[in-house]
Parts: C-alpha cells; structure tokens; sequence
C-alpha cells in the first residue's frame, strides 16, 4: 500500500497536530447532530445492545451513543493509531482498538448493531469491499449495519459512493436492506 492513505498517514496528516495528547480537547457533538440522532434512532442503538462503530475518528459518534443513547456494550476501531489513543482515553468504558476495516479480530456473531458513519468513504474499493464481507460476519443473526457514507468532496474522501450505491452492495453481500434514505442505508443479516 501507498503511503497515502495509510495508517501512518492518518496518523500524521489527517489528525497531525490536533490528536496529539498534550492539546487533546474532550469530545462532543460531530458536525451534524440532528442528522445523527436520527440515524442512531433509526438503527435502534441503545442500552443493551452490542455495537461496534467502525472509525471511531475524534469520537463524536461514541460521545452521543454513550451520552444521548445510553449505550453501554460499545467496542470502535480505527485505522488510525492516534485516533484510537484518544478514544481509548476519552472513553475508557469502550472496548477501543487500532485495526482494519477488513479484518475486526471479532467473534462471528458478536454485534447487534455495526455502524459506519462518515467512514466508507475512507476505503479503498477492495478494502470496502472486504469491509461489507467482514460487517456480515461479526453481526449476529437479525443485526443491524447502519451506513451513512460522507458524500462531501475531500482529498481523503476516495470512495464516494450514494446510499443507493451502498445498498445494492449490501445485497450482494447478503444483507437485507430494510431502509434506504438519502443519506443512509440500513441492512439487516437474515
């Protein structure tokens, strides 16, 4: 792999300066909380439920699960060593990792609900794929995958797909997609 788009260059370019522990600001809301509740309420995150958000980022979306939602068996990653730390830190009630899209190191069956917000368009088109092959795999049977692909334009943005983009691709992988929206798509596993 190039050395765009790397983890290290995550790490270095795309957080930089601003992840760094000694300047480290809480966490709070993301840049669209509105669209975010829905979406959360939509998925039916909540107490009780196993979910795992994939690119957990500057914790935006684990700070509104844990604090609106309640939610207390959250687990994230990102690929993103720096992005991790800082979760970990802020959160430390979550099960918080550094790892690959492809590759969760879950149990099958682990999680009620996986949620990709403003992730997918982090991927790399085969590594998105393996991503949807994984996402079948660690949900348990009748979870939930909620998908809100960032459909802004930005030079780490290399997979810009519409939500009726990421259904049809959920289908193939096997998934049953039980809303599609504008901005998201919900998918069940049978």
């Amino acid at each position: 792999m190039s050395e765009l788009y790397s983890a290290e260059w995550y790490d270095r370019e795309y957080h930089g300066s601003k992840m760094l522990p000694q300047v480290w600001q809480p966490p709070g809301l993301d840049d669209h909380p509105e669209r975010d509740r829905m979406f959360y309420e939509r998925l039916g995150v909540g107490p009780g439920k196993r979910i795992l958000e994939c690119g957990c980022g500057g914790g935006g979306g684990l700070w509104m699960m844990q604090e609106e939602f309640g939610c207390n068996l959250l687990s994230a990653f990102d690929f993103s060593k720096v992005s991790a730390e800082y979760c970990r830190h802020w959160f430390p009630r979550v099960a918080v990792r550094a790892g690959s899209a492809d590759s969760f190191g879950c149990a099958d069956g682990e999680f009620d609900i996986v949620v990709a917000k403003d992730f997918t368009e982090h991927l790399m088109l085969d590594m998105y794929v393996r991503f949807l092959v994984e996402v079948r795999r660690v949900l348990a049977p009748e979870g939930v995958i909620g998908i809100l692909p960032g459909l802004t334009v930005r030079m780490e943005h290399i997979n810009i797909l519409p939500p009726l983009t990421v259904a049809h691709h959920l289908v193939q992988a096997g998934l049953e997609v039980t809303e599609l929206s504008k901005e998201w798509v919900i998918a069940k596993k049978g």
